[in-house]
């Protein structure tokens, strides 16, 4: 196994351009974020770095010919943080073993500060007095600060070094603050009487804000490893093991060791190890955690099964045609991680906030204490040192971080498994902001399935030779040279034409001329053959005339015409139908209520678009649009300041989709790599659109809301806890009541995130 995917479970090369995503600990705060991505991504050759707070990962894309992945590495750790390499079998977003036993380590030492700080909190607050009570504190407070809050201090000196400061420093100032004024206290008593200063310890301050600090810190990676259980609950799906056929025998083997082309058997009630084809045997499969669909689908010989859903109570023998990282379920679980490590634009203000954030709140710190010092003389030293220490704390940016990538993570892991793929963390943000829908005809409202309903034979019998002689019906016949020009053709109409034609062993063309989206001309056995649009026909120099009047008889049906012409002469229309899918009407309608502006578009004539708009529901179409052209109709509505989706197939689709300000790639086939969407639809289904809209919505408003807990409260209380209040109305913030808070911001962050778990859209 290569190094990054044992690190990370995520290497690609494309070109020259390598990328890598590593587990990195140490991470804590928006400021680490920033310091990573700043001292990693000067490096030359380094082309962009991405820092995920909520999974502590660094992903790097880079030049191998120009920076080294070891130099990667020891610039991390420069920066004062260790890249984390998990065992060969761990899972992404789950602790590897150096991990767990840090945070074993870590809950020990956290539960040694409690006990050691329980007597300090006791004397403190009974104001008990006996002899050596001072040196006995010190005794209690010094492992607490000095041992269990040491990562404070080593992370403060490496943010200090690599002149980042972040949050470990304001803890450490505030911590070592409060514990070296006290020991003075103890240690030079006659010192500060000498001053004017009456000492006070503050040993309960010290050690209990190394305990609140410690506390959060262990909760909030508590909590964090649940951001990640919809990615694990996919990887959990792809079993161990596989039964296969080899040499007529039936034996078990490991997954990896699967092979396209094995014959692999599947029995009831068993998860299926890999994409491939049914051979033989009639089952349901449970495919819900792909598609968000709970009914079980049947599948029978020729269907095809997905690797990770559970069979039914049905056996069966399937062929395997994709295989590690190629089947759908590595997709999915690729894309879900590649968007979580990517970030919206919301997430910018976090990152500015952080660059600035600690350096003011030292400022303002150091000026509180000064401010205590010189308006209040030597008497209000203890004071100023509260105030220096409750503003440290209250304002530490550990939640700022967070706030954005715990949301992203938890809701790309509900999209997946409602079978909505999310490319980027951007689409997830914008998505809400859809103004208008565009929605394509083929395969997005329709089955994408059409076949031939009907054949319109124009009035040239000419053409047709004599009935006597002839044993073909002129329908057949038309059908026959039709299929004779498209045989070549991957377009749905024409594969339906291929269908529907009489099986016979035709010459080759000689010449066939394929323009897209209109038709295709065929030159061969002393005739010229032009199936296609009206237009495409007149294009060719076929003469319509009178006879046009059959391509707007099938299209005033709601059919599909085709065109097809004979030597310059129209020898009949092959009319298709395109069967709507089932929730299509429901799906229109429930965009609809939305508040979405819908549109559809279709290169179909005028008088079909409008059939299929009217039974679907839609009031606005495009109609006789080339897949060229749809690109430009949505930049003309986007001309009128809207934000506009586009609802395609991925591939014909494509330079719509990119246009479009989000665009969602139906993917009802195993591959769900579309590239051109922004979001891709496992399944198919257009009720998705509607469900992945209203997940961006509800994403968009958590991460306002975790902004909140993180950021503005904290900055309300830095007045309080500056001492702002204390002359006119007394108050004052305790700095164990501020680490409290700050703790809790983290934690309640996170927590906020996990509500999109339970979330239904």
């Amino acid at each position: 196994m290569k190094e990054e995917t044992r690190i990370a479970g995520h290497d690609q090369s494309k070109g020259s351009t390598t990328s890598v995503t590593w587990r990195v600990d140490g991470i804590h705060c928006a400021s680490c974020v920033r310091r990573i991505e700043r001292g990693v991504g000067e490096l030359e050759g380094v082309e962009s770095v991405q820092v995920n707070l909520a999974t502590r990962e660094v992903g790097i894309c880079f030049q191998p010919g120009k920076v080294a992945r070891e130099v990667l590495k020891q610039r991390i750790r420069d920066l004062g943080y260790e890249v984390v390499e998990p065992s060969t079998d761990a899972q992404p977003l789950d602790m590897s073993e150096a991990e767990r036993r840090r945070w074993r380590a870590r809950k020990y030492e956290l539960i040694a500060a409690i006990l050691l700080s329980l007597p300090i909190v006791g004397v403190e607050m009974a104001h008990l007095r006996f002899p050596y009570r001072d040196w006995l504190l010190i005794g209690l407070a010094s492992p607490v600060v000095l041992w269990a809050g040491r990562g404070f201090f080593v992370g403060a000196f490496k943010a200090l070094r690599s002149r980042s400061p972040d949050m470990n420093v304001l803890v450490a100032l505030g911590t070592g603050t409060a514990y070296l004024y006290s020991v003075a206290a103890v240690v030079m008593p006659q010192w500060w009487r000498a001053l004017g200063v009456t000492p006070h310890t503050y040993f309960e301050s010290a050690s209990l804000i190394t305990v609140f600090v410690l506390l959060g810190r262990l909760l909030e990676e508590r909590a964090r490893v649940h951001t990640g259980d919809a990615v694990r609950a996919l990887l959990s799906r792809s079993p161990k093991l596989a039964r296969v056929v080899r040499d007529g025998v039936e034996v078990e083997i490991p997954i990896a060791e699967v092979r396209v082309g094995d014959e692999v058997v599947v029995r009831a009630g068993e998860m299926i190890p890999v994409d491939g084809v049914v051979l033989s045997g009639t089952t349901t499969v449970d495919e819900s955690l792909f598609t968000g669909e709970p009914l079980p689908v049947e599948k029978g010989v020729g269907s095809r099964v997905i690797g990770g859903t559970l069979n039914g109570a049905g056996g069966i023998r399937m062929r395997a045609e994709r295989v590690g990282s190629d089947t759908m379920l590595a997709q999915m679980v690729r894309l879900v991680r590649e968007a979580q490590m990517s970030k919206p634009p919301i997430a910018r203000l976090a990152d500015q906030v952080s660059a600035y954030f600690v350096p003011t709140v030292l400022a303002i710190a150091l000026l509180a204490l000064t401010i205590w010092w010189v308006a209040g003389g030597p008497a209000m030293i203890g004071h100023g040192v509260l105030a220096f220490v409750s503003v440290l704390l209250i304002a530490c940016p550990c939640a700022l971080g967070l706030a954005t990538p715990t949301a992203v993570m938890v809701a790309t892991g509900r999209a997946a498994q409602m079978g909505i793929l999310f490319r980027k963390a951007e689409a997830l943000e914008k998505a809400h902001t859809l103004n208008v829908l565009v929605l394509d005809k083929t395969g997005t409202l329709t089955e994408g399935r059409p076949k031939v309903v009907n054949v319109i034979i124009a009035d040239h019998p000419e053409l047709f030779g004599s009935p006597a002689r002839e044993k073909r019906t002129p329908e057949e016949i038309v059908l026959e040279l039709a299929a004779w020009a498209e045989k070549y053709s991957d377009h749905p109409l024409a594969q339906a034409i291929l269908k529907a034609a009489p099986k016979r062993n035709l010459p080759e063309p000689e010449e066939v001329q394929a323009t897209p989206g209109l038709g295709v001309l065929a030159r061969g056995r002393g005739i010229e053959v032009v199936v296609g649009s009206a237009a495409f026909l007149r294009q060719s120099g076929v003469v319509l005339d009178s006879d046009e009047k059959l391509f707007d008889k099938a299209a005033a049906e709601g059919w599909s015409p085709v065109g097809v012409a004979v030597n310059g002469r129209l020898a009949g229309v092959v009319a298709l139908a395109d069967r709507l899918k089932p929730d299509s009407r429901d799906a229109v309608a429930e965009l609809a209520s939305m508040g979405l502006e819908l549109w559809m578009i279709t290169g179909d004539r005028v008088a079909s678009a409008r059939a299929i708009a009217e039974e679907v529901g839609i009031k606005n179409f495009y109609a006789e649009v080339l897949p060229t052209e749809k690109a430009d109709r949505i930049a003309v509505l986007q001309e009128n300041g809207v934000r506009v989706g586009m609802v395609g197939d991925g591939i014909n689709d494509a330079p719509a989709l990119v246009r479009a300000d989000v665009g969602f790639a139906l993917a009802a086939g195993a591959d769900i790599a579309v590239e051109a969407g922004d979001v891709t639809l496992v399944g198919g289904s257009l009720r998705s659109v509607a469900r992945a809209i209203r997940l961006s919505h509800a994403t968009v408003r958590i991460i306002w809301q975790n902004l909140f807990f993180a950021f503005f409260y904290n900055v309300l209380c830095i007045p309080l806890a500056a001492g702002l209040f204390y002359p006119l109305l007394g108050w004052t913030l305790n700095p164990m009541v501020a680490s409290a808070a700050m703790a809790l911001s983290s934690v309640s962050v996170v927590t906020n995130s996990l509500r999109l778990k339970r979330l239904s859209v």
